[in-house]
């Protein structure tokens, strides 16, 4: 027979960890509003801790578990770029960042002549309120950034997957790509 104690903790845990979860779905967007609004008072922190988390890098004010982004960087990166901001190099937008570990903050940014959150986008994520990232709502206001077509290079693509994964590892990608096409030739005939 069981013990029925470890029933109700089990049940807890999950209906604890269940709860945070949908509040932090429901949250998120409310959460960006309020770092927004105070990158427009002049207070960058909260901002910076949202990149931090969101993106998985290293900050001095808030623990991050560096390397692990979560679900809601490239959501984040949509508002963003709607907002003005963005961590691209070239770029015309008037507010620029970089992952800096070596700032306590773990962010810097560039800023240009204009460099405030639009309130409108700040409004925009009120209005969102309890929607998720997942929602057309969100899609239809923030859509996905423009993406500059690159054309495909064979060398670069080869330099990268040596570099991430070994010459002993793209030899075997290269045999089971190949092996993919001769099959696809051979449906095709």
């Amino acid at each position: 027979m069981g013990n029925s104690n470890t029933k109700t903790v089990a049940v807890k845990t999950v209906g604890t960890w269940a709860s945070s979860l949908r509040v932090t779905e429901y949250e998120f967007f409310a959460v960006t509003a309020r770092a927004f609004e105070q990158w427009n008072a002049g207070n960058y922190t909260e901002l910076s801790k949202l990149l931090c988390i969101t993106g998985g890098k290293k900050s001095g004010i808030i623990t991050v578990i560096q390397g692990d982004r979560t679900q809601y960087n490239s959501p984040l990166m949509r508002i963003l770029f709607k907002a003005g901001m963005t961590n691209k190099k070239d770029t015309t937008l008037p507010i620029t960042f970089k992952f800096d570990p070596k700032k306590k903050s773990g962010v810097t940014y560039i800023n240009g002549d204009n460099a405030h959150i639009d309130t409108e986008v700040i409004e925009a994520l009120k209005v969102l309120g309890r929607n998720t990232i997942k929602s057309d709502a969100f899609k239809t206001a923030f859509p996905a950034i423009p993406r500059d077509d690159v054309e495909f290079n064979g060398d670069t693509w080869a330099e990268r997957q040596i570099k991430t994964n070994g010459n002993d590892k793209i030899d075997i990608m290269i045999a089971a790509l190949q092996a993919r096409r001769v099959g696809a030739v051979n449906k095709a005939a």
